[in-house]
């Protein structure tokens, strides 16, 4: 064998002889293995994560910008724009003098094509540290068949559920009348609260012998002998107070009689069956009794700090007893009477058991 028989037979083995790195048998200081492949399936597209674990030795190192998922050509698929411009490299490791990291492509497949398409191999750059010549060297992957496979059935209208609008129209009246008529009632009683000012009639009238004269003036304004009243009080004039006071008892207490005294109206007060009537009638009464004290009596003890009290606490009271306040106070008042009304006879049961 000549010499130049000996020299390429020892160029060949230097060229395909392995050389032992970390304790493996590879063939180039730069290689890449994979993609392993990840893949969402949705209804017309796929979302898929190529992983390449990237491997070279000491005195090289890949053209990172080489490795930039725009700087790859896959063909049919497209990137993700959320990982278009930058390269999603983690794992980075070493072992003795070999180095690794993954770096994975963020890929969408959105073609109409719906069986398998071939994706070619990627190209990755990397450079010789120790040689001369820095020009860029390139190590090529196999290429890979990606299967698509539709979530769809042949045909997509059997998966559709059928919705009977039919089942649902009674259902849906109901609620429109009901509506409607809360809505009516609601119109209703906004306008009784705004336009209708009923004139209270006493809760009880005194039933007698003839000469018994009703408490209540027909002629007499409620509104305006409660309006005449809170002027009075925010002027300050007890004589005018005084009277307004007594008209107001006069008007809502039934069992006051002509020529009754403001003591004497006590007892008609008492007799009143509707709680909050009575009470706010008693308040009034006691205010009554006490400027009356001061103006024709002399004032009997501390007279004047209770008239200060009065005329300062009384607007309040008055502004509750308006006509139209005292109407539907009573009218829930006999509305709670006739709903206690079926079962008045669980009281009188509990009483005859005691």
């Amino acid at each position: 064998m000549d010499r130049k028989a000996v020299g390429a037979l020892f160029l060949a083995l230097m060229i395909f002889a392995p050389a032992r790195l970390s304790g493996q048998e590879v063939f180039l200081p730069f290689m890449v293995e994979g993609p392993r492949l990840s893949k969402t399936e949705f209804t017309n597209w796929v979302e898929i994560e190529a992983t390449y674990t990237v491997r070279w030795m000491d005195g090289y190192e890949p053209v990172q910008e080489d490795l930039k998922p725009r700087s790859m050509n896959f063909g049919i698929l497209e990137l993700d724009p959320a990982w278009a411009e930058e390269a999603d490299i983690k794992n980075e490791r070493k072992f003795e003098k070999e180095n690794f990291f993954d770096i994975t492509y963020h890929l969408r497949y959105m073609g109409e094509k719906k069986g398998e398409i071939i994706v070619l191999g990627q190209k990755f750059a990397y450079k010789d540290l120790l040689a001369k010549d820095s020009t860029a060297q390139y190590f090529t992957t196999q290429e890979f068949a990606l299967a698509y496979n539709t979530v769809l059935t042949k045909d997509a209208d059997d998966i559709k559920e059928e919705f009977d609008l039919g089942s649902y129209q009674k259902p849906a009246m109901l609620w429109r009348v009901s509506g409607g008529l809360i809505i009516l009632i609601g119109i209703i009683g906004s306008f009784a609260l705004v336009f209708f000012r009923p004139v209270p009639a006493p809760l009880a009238t005194t039933v007698g012998e003839a000469s018994v004269v009703r408490a209540v003036d027909t002629k007499a304004n409620p509104a305006k002998v409660i309006g005449e009243l809170e002027s009075s009080i925010a002027e300050g004039n007890i004589g005018a107070v005084c009277n307004g006071l007594s008209d107001v008892i006069r008007i809502y207490a039934a069992g006051v009689k002509q020529g009754m005294t403001s003591k004497d109206m006590i007892t008609p007060i008492l007799s009143i069956p509707h709680k909050w009537e009575r009470n706010h009638l008693l308040r009034v009464h006691e205010a009554l009794c006490d400027i009356e004290d001061h103006l024709f009596a002399g004032g009997l003890g501390d007279t004047n700090g209770k008239v200060k009290y009065h005329m300062a606490s009384l607007a309040a009271t008055i502004r509750e007893l308006r006509p139209w306040s005292v109407y539907w106070h009573r009218r829930l008042f006999d509305l709670k009477g006739r709903l206690a009304r079926p079962f008045s006879f669980l009281k009188k049961a509990s009483w005859r058991k005691w």
